[in-house]
């Protein structure tokens, strides 16, 4: 069932004019239910910025699934769990619809496999894993973000142990990394378009004047929301690297002449297979990145400092807490 209220309990909440206006707000439902019910408790488009689920791989309402049987091979084990991704698609196929028809993107908030649940669930299944990444990754399922809840809880939800790893579900481990990459950002894997939001300014980095050219120069602008040419593509390529691709052109970030100077110019060219188009992306804080650049070393920053529209983005030697170097990856624009 859908969390939350019909409506807004504070109407204040939402003003776009009011101090709470940097928020963005999911409306969340679970993986049980899809029909009117659950529909009539969205608040509506005003009040939504992303449509969001919970999905974990575990089913009371099917008995083609969970529990497996006694005994089961491993034939009849993937069988199961065949039959309980068929479930689970339907379900995110439907909510995927609605976000559609709401002009919204998709949020999966919490997902993971899962232990316990009375046996109504698949435990260490990398079958699950493989079918949530491909889905994840699909760009017809507008999926801005999505978390997997790595906990150990009383339904042990839990990949790594970092004290012995992997410890509860290895062969769920070992596909979650082969997906995804044993990642330095492990709780936001970013899978739709994304702003990049410099920290000191608010401001997005931004493709000047909507060029396509290859050695364009890269700047900062106001966010504006779902504005293509402030949006990029964050796509993981092994080793805690990706390559940030711009929605507009297709192109890639990268350091003008392969540069290892501080003060060198980020730019957009085609892309290539080279290190100055890959990018590592740090955690500093919660919700706050560096993206350094693999060839250099060296970490995107807004030159200067500069907090104006049109602020050139380059490439300087990081320095801890330097705001001009951090920023915010914000699928749907201004928070």
């Amino acid at each position: 069932m859908a969390r939350g209220k019909t409506g807004p309990p504070n109407a204040s909440l939402y003003d776009p004019n009011g101090p709470a206006n940097r928020w963005k707000y999911e409306w969340n439902v679970s993986q049980e239910r899809y029909d009117n019910g659950t529909l009539r408790a969205y608040p509506g488009d005003e009040y939504v910025d992303f449509i969001g689920m919970t999905l974990y791989d575990w089913d009371y309402q099917h008995n083609d699934t969970y529990p497996y049987p006694w005994p089961c091979d491993d034939a009849c084990r993937l069988q199961r769990q065949k039959n309980a991704w068929g479930h689970f698609n339907w379900i995110l196929d439907r909510y995927r619809e609605f976000a559609v028809e709401h002009g919204k993107q998709m949020a999966i908030s919490e997902w993971g496999v899962g232990h316990g649940q009375n046996g109504r669930s698949g435990g260490d299944n990398p079958y699950f894993i493989h079918r949530m990444a491909a889905w994840l990754k699909d760009p017809v399922n507008v999926v801005n973000y999505h978390i997997y809840f790595d906990v150990n809880n009383e339904n042990n939800h839990e990949l790594q142990d970092w004290v012995v790893w992997p410890m509860h579900s290895p062969n769920s481990s070992a596909a979650y990394i082969e997906e995804f990459g044993n990642q330095a950002v492990p709780t936001q894997v970013y899978i739709g378009s994304s702003n990049l939001m410099a920290k000191h300014s608010w401001k997005c980095v931004d493709v000047t004047g909507w060029s396509s050219a290859d050695d364009l120069e890269l700047s900062q602008y106001t966010c504006v929301n779902q504005q293509w040419n402030q949006q990029f593509y964050i796509d993981h390529v092994g080793s805690n690297q990706y390559t940030l691709k711009s929605h507009h052109t297709q192109k890639c970030m990268d350091v003008r002449g392969a540069s290892l100077a501080s003060g060198a110019s980020i730019v957009q060219n085609s892309c290539n297979s080279s290190e100055s188009q890959k990018f590592q992306i740090k955690a500093v804080s919660f919700g706050l990145y560096n993206i350094i650049n693999v060839k250099s070393g060296k970490c995107v920053a807004v030159s200067g400092a500069d907090s104006s529209n049109s602020g050139k983005i380059v490439q300087e030697t990081c320095v801890p807490g330097a705001m001009h170097q951090q920023f915010e990856m914000n699928g749907m624009g201004v928070r």
